[in-house]
């Protein structure tokens, strides 16, 4: 891509937990300090100014200083609100396909088209505008995956305007729309975490970390155990407390029924994950991370949840990664759709 493509982009679209908004914001302050929002859509989801390009802003995103930010979009056009699909598809189709856009649109790569609705005004639906966009886009050639497009098409709709953006996935900081990312529904589900760790892993790509023996810190009961199963060969399920019978029932799956602390003070094992999703304070989730760091192996990874508190969230996590920071290289830090009052945090040695 063209590294001038972005330059004349000062406008993005940022996406994050309702509770959280204010904290996000600071986090886009502090990356570009004099940055204004401009509108906000509904609580969570705004628009703001940047006062440098979107490039020079890209640049400084790396895996755990917008923590609270679950997506954005650099914002290419602004047009009054038509309450057509004709007069929406037509403009983007045509931008998408502008000489000017040649860089972003490559045919050879696959596309999304993620639309948002907030309108009581309008009778276009989300998945209406995706669909005929689509359809248009790949009359001309160009291949639709919806679930790992390599560039997007992102289509905001409110009440007066509606707003569009290019770019490529990876500048989205997550390719779902909004951020917002779905799993298949299945009966079998043993608990919410299970869709904590499932998004982790995704979102981060964290498949190639995952092998050999991990141990499950807190497991009960049992829905990171689970996940933790589909990727390595063994897996010890640390918690006094009582497991699903269907995880109990996989044959990788060793129970050891006992407090982490005691785990590891009988432990002589390296492990290449270790997960922790235990509810408990922040700073003592901490320091059994801190303690388990000789039985991590070289390059093997942490996935852990931070519970937030209820006041200075922003300032206690800062102290949290500090802390962590000492032992560990922190990879990521977000919180991601399926965390509520929490962030999850990945580490290496």
């Amino acid at each position: 891509m063209n590294p001038d493509f972005f330059n004349n982009i000062h406008e993005i679209i940022f996406t994050t937990n309702a509770e959280n908004e204010e904290i996000a914001l600071n986090e886009i302050k502090k990356l570009s300090p004099s940055a204004k929002l401009i509108k906000r859509f509904k609580k969570g989801i705004c628009l703001v100014n940047i006062d440098e390009s979107f490039t020079q802003f890209y640049d400084k995103l790396n895996g755990k200083n917008l923590i609270f930010i679950r997506h954005i979009f650099p914002v290419h056009s602004i047009t009054n609100h038509h309450n057509s699909t004709d007069v929406i598809e037509n403009f983007v189709v045509n931008e998408f396909l502008d000489s000017e856009m040649s860089d972003v649109s490559d045919k050879s790569k696959s596309f999304s088209v993620q639309c948002r609705v907030f309108s009581d005004e309008s009778d276009l639906t989300p998945a209406e505008i995706s669909k005929n966009i689509s359809d248009l886009i790949i009359s001309q050639g160009y291949t639709l995956n919806v679930s790992e497009p390599y560039q997007i098409i992102s289509v905001l709709l409110d009440n007066s305007d509606f707003y569009i953006g290019y770019s490529l996935s990876k500048h989205n900081i997550s390719d779902w729309n909004g951020g917002n990312i779905k799993f298949a529904k299945d009966e079998n589900v043993i608990s919410r975490a299970e869709f904590k760790l499932l998004e982790a892993i995704v979102s981060f790509d964290l498949k190639k970390y995952l092998k050999n023996t991990a141990v499950d810190l807190g497991a009960s009961p049992g829905g990171f155990t689970k996940i933790l199963c589909d990727y390595c060969d063994k897996v010890y399920a640390v918690d006094p407390a009582v497991l699903d019978e269907r995880v109990l029932k996989n044959k990788k799956v060793i129970h050891k029924k006992m407090t982490s602390q005691q785990f590891f003070r009988e432990n002589n094992e390296q492990f290449n994950c270790i997960t922790n999703d235990m509810k408990m304070d922040m700073y003592d989730s901490i320091d059994i991370i801190i303690d388990s760091h000789e039985y991590l192996e070289k390059d093997g990874i942490i996935i852990m949840t931070l519970k937030l508190p209820k006041n200075n969230q922003m300032k206690k996590v800062n102290k949290g990664l500090e802390i962590l920071n000492k032992k560990y290289t922190i990879l990521y830090a977000r919180q991601l759709f399926h965390n509520r009052s929490e962030i999850t945090v990945v580490l290496t040695k």
